[in-house]
């Protein structure tokens, strides 16, 4: 099957990447339905560990940030591999039952991320806000510098706004003290 990566927002949510990169972004799967029945779950890949869950009464924030918040801790940890199961009720939309996610965990250890993006990026935009929200809430160091125009793969080369985006950083690395003030 496909193998997806679990991104920890908290104990109790977690949001799904199609890849480790898609992860690390924060890109998550759209989450567009809550799915129906009462035994669905997300476990380790040999099953000695599970997390069941009522499709019903498990928030799926089908907004921008495609969060799945239990009712308690789900208790994944970075790297686990999980399967979704939907045992029967209607599948949760943007997932696929029986399908291998893989856990990248975003927390308070999560090292201070510099996020430069370009709105005009349309693909990433709402995951790259999503990330910086993770972030944001595990109490990372983390900056989001955004401009109207720059595109995808800018680089260190652009006559667009996002060409800033070096002098931002070091900027925010002096602000942090990951970089001498004299640099």
């Amino acid at each position: 099957g496909t193998s997806y990566v679990v991104i920890v927002v908290n104990p109790t949510t977690v949001k799904l990447a199609t890849t480790l990169e898609n992860a690390v972004a924060n890109r998550a799967i759209p989450l567009s339905s809550t799915g129906s029945g009462s035994s669905h779950s997300l476990g380790l890949l040999d099953l000695s560990r599970q997390t069941a869950f009522d499709a019903a009464t498990t928030t799926v924030d089908v907004d921008s940030s495609n969060r799945l918040v239990f009712p308690k801790e789900h208790g994944f940890a970075d790297g686990e591999q999980v399967v979704y199961t939907a045992n029967g009720g209607r599948v949760i939309a943007g997932l696929e039952s029986g399908k291998r996610y893989f856990v990248k965990l975003v927390d308070a250890k999560t090292s201070p991320t510099f996020i430069a993006q370009a709105e005009d990026d349309k693909s990433f935009i709402a995951g790259t806000r999503s990330y910086f929200a993770a972030l944001t809430d595990a109490k990372v160091p983390a900056t989001f510098f955004h401009v109207p125009t720059g595109g995808h793969g800018h680089g260190l080369r652009s006559d667009k706004e996002i060409k800033a985006w070096p002098d931002q950083c070091a900027a925010w690395l002096k602000q942090i003290g990951l970089l001498p003030a004299g640099r």
